[in-house]
């Protein structure tokens, strides 16, 4: 197999290497190499029985091995342990053969011979197990079905674990662990679920009661679990409190929500409203005449139409649209920010790649963030970053399928009056193929990352996505051959 000349895109004829279209030939003087015996020089004195009772032994003690570090990396669910006689653990699923046990794993499944088996513990089923603790239970024991509950919700039996904390309310009304597990808060003498307070805070608020509204998203505000609806109720009582003109108390709102918030778009939004809030604390805003006319500032009226714009000059940060004026503003603000970077990337890029890379990320910060506040303000700036990180990709993929036919064909040695390889000579092409292979597998991950950039930009990308797609077709060919080459000379 030789493979010469340079590499480069050819549009829809694929790949050309030098003057010749792959695919690639193979070499005939090697294909007799599947035939060849194993040299035996030097052993020849060895007992054929012995050979082959230590080839056993080696290939038992390496299943085992490869048995404990699986067991490691996790077990199967309910398993059985099998304890072995030198001091190793495996877990899985057992069944008797007989002479042996098989185990069935997470990651496969292994034969042990009994002889080599200290003791088994068997695994209880946790159904089982689920109804002994039941059915050792009190109908009258609230906090044992609680404790029940517990247990159940550790074991991953969700629909156990909430039969079992309802019944302990069933039994004790005001049984404050149970009622919290599903889902309740304590308001004055009322058990009220999280749920159905937050829908009457969103009812009181469009009603315009908006202080007895932020009475009740106050106690939610407080459970302060971001898994809980905590940070949900925080993020609308801050908004009340804008409504309100309670300036400082949705400040200090927003930052308590910005703590419970894990989504970066959500953690942005509570962060600058509240550096608006803070920047401007009388409530007032300088619209400027152009965002007032703007139509990305006209708001959904909920009936199909438009909202009034927000209207130029000094207004109050109250108002839903004065407010969206604002974050367009602190949105261009970011987008220039991102734009000084994106630009000293775009010359550090002539002389250190690598370097300008990180600039690009550094923007593409800055850039995302503005569409947080905006969306799709920067999506052009992004776009042309995806464009840049592309293009480094596809730097590095060509490097490697140029590396891959520059690669030098072995002289591959071969036995005295035949065209079997020695072993010297398999060793050499086998050598040979893995670099190749290995070639080909570096280019494939750049390829690979290469359609992941592109794919977050569907439309503007779509020719890159296609180029990509026809360029891993020829990769995959290429791995053809070498399974091939592997196949027909037995390596």
């Amino acid at each position: 197999m030789r493979v010469s000349g340079e590499f480069c895109y050819a549009g829809d004829s694929g790949f050309v290497i030098g003057h010749s279209s792959l695919p690639l030939s193979p070499v005939t003087r090697c294909s007799a190499a599947r035939r060849l015996a194993v040299d035996t020089d030097g052993v020849a004195g060895y007992n054929a029985s012995a050979m082959a009772h230590q080839r056993k032994e080696r290939a038992n003690m390496r299943r085992l091995l490869l048995a404990t570090i699986l067991a490691a990396l996790g077990g199967v669910a309910a398993a059985d342990t099998v304890h072995l006689r030198d001091g190793r653990k495996l877990e899985g699923e057992l069944t008797d053969l007989g002479g042996q046990y098989e185990l069935k794993m997470k990651f496969g499944t292994l034969k042990v011979n009994k002889a080599d088996v200290l003791r088994i513990e068997k695994a209880v089923n946790k159904g089982d197990l689920y109804k002994q603790k039941l059915d050792g239970l009190s109908a009258v024991d609230a906090q044992g079905h609680f404790e029940l509950g517990q247990w159940c919700r550790q074991n991953e039996l969700a629909d156990e674990a909430k039969a079992a904390f309802e019944k302990a309310v069933a039994i004790d009304a005001n049984h404050a662990g149970a009622r919290r597990e599903l889902g309740y808060l304590k308001v004055g003498e009322k058990w009220q679920t999280a749920g159905s307070m937050m829908r009457s805070a969103e009812a009181l608020s469009k009603l315009g009661k908006l202080e007895q509204s932020s009475e009740i998203l106050k106690q939610l505000a407080a459970v302060g679990d971001p898994k809980d609806v905590g940070k949900d109720a925080a993020l609308a009582l801050a908004r009340i409190y804008e409504k309100l003109g309670k300036w400082q108390d949705a400040a200090s709102t927003y930052k308590a929500a910005e703590q419970m918030l894990l989504a970066p778009k959500e953690k942005t939004l509570a962060r600058v409203r509240c550096e608006i809030i803070e920047s401007h604390p009388d409530g007032m805003y300088l619209v400027k005449e152009e965002a007032a006319a703007s139509t990305l500032l006209s708001l959904d009226d909920g009936k199909g139409g438009k909202a009034p714009q927000a209207k130029g000059g000094m207004q109050p940060l109250s108002d839903e649209k004065v407010m969206a004026a604002a974050l367009r503003d602190k949105a261009r603000a970011i987008v220039d920010q991102g734009r000084r970077v994106f630009e000293e990337a775009k010359k550090v890029d002539v002389v250190d790649s690598d370097k300008a890379l990180k600039l690009f990320d550094e923007a593409g910060v800055y850039f995302d963030q503005a569409n947080f506040l905006v969306p799709d303000i920067a999506r052009s700036y992004n776009v042309e970053i995806v464009r840049k990180k592309i293009g480094a990709q596809q730097k590095k993929a060509i490097n490697y399928l140029t590396q891959f036919t520059a690669v030098p064909e072995p002289s591959v040695q071969v036995l005295a009056g035949s065209r079997r390889m020695t072993a010297k000579g398999r060793k050499d092409w086998g050598e040979y193929i893995s670099k190749l292979e290995g070639l080909l597998k570096a280019a494939e991950k750049h390829q690979d990352q290469i359609l992941a950039l592109a794919q977050a930009y569907p439309d503007e990308l779509a020719d890159t996505i296609a180029q990509t797609k026809k360029m891993d077709d020829e990769i995959e060919k290429l791995k053809g051959i070498m399974k091939q080459q592997r196949s027909r000379e037995g390596l």
